[in-house]
């Protein structure tokens, strides 16, 4: 049993850390911050002084909607990828600032697995804990996609299938489209395919 002291000891360490976490999420915020500011700065400056940027230029009804960071709990770690990479493209995230967008993003056991894990990995790039992300929640999109679409075969119905080949094609954006479309054929049923 615990005593008194002991416990308050625990107290304290548990005040101590929730005091850090906090701090730590604040500079992560105003890391945020400190992007989306620069951005809406840059988006009003066209660079010759005038204050007019691109999107005052055209009008409202052409401008972007503001974005907000896609949030990554797990699930569908190759489209939050994705859909990441789009979101620093469009917002204009340095490299060194990936990371930490990366880390807010998160919830749930995404968060838990990333304290986990950079805690025992050296991080230094977006691509390397992109990586680990797949290797992680979604291990099956680091095989050869050329490999898995010939062996998926329809199981269910016609639409069950036609999502589990588009999720497994996602990566060969490149592909020819007759050969997708070969494969997808070849793997329904026989009934279907007549």
């Amino acid at each position: 049993m615990a005593t008194r002291k002991e416990i308050q000891e625990l107290q304290r360490l548990l005040e101590a850390e929730k005091f850090e976490s906090q701090r730590m999420m604040e500079e992560l915020l105003e890391t945020v911050r400190g992007m989306t500011l620069r951005n809406e700065h840059d988006q009003f400056h066209n660079g010759d002084g005038s204050g007019v940027g691109e999107d005052y230029k055209y009008g409202p009804k052409q401008k972007w909607r503001k974005l907000t960071i896609p949030i990554f709990d797990g699930e569908d770690a190759f489209g939050w990828t994705s859909r990441m990479e789009r979101y620093f493209e469009s917002e204009g995230v340095g490299d060194h600032e990936k990371i930490q967008a990366s880390m807010i993003a998160m919830e749930g056991k995404a968060l838990t697995w990333y304290k986990r894990w950079e805690f025992c990995a050296q991080i230094s790039t977006w691509e390397e804990l992109k990586t680990a992300i797949i290797r992680r929640f979604e291990p099956s999109r680091l095989q050869n996609p050329y490999e898995l679409l010939p062996s998926l075969k329809q199981m269910g119905t016609v639409e069950d299938y036609r999502e589990q080949f588009e999720f497994n094609a996602g990566p060969l954006v490149r592909a020819e489209k007759e050969y997708l479309k070969g494969i997808f054929v070849n793997g329904l049923k026989d009934v279907v395919k007549a």
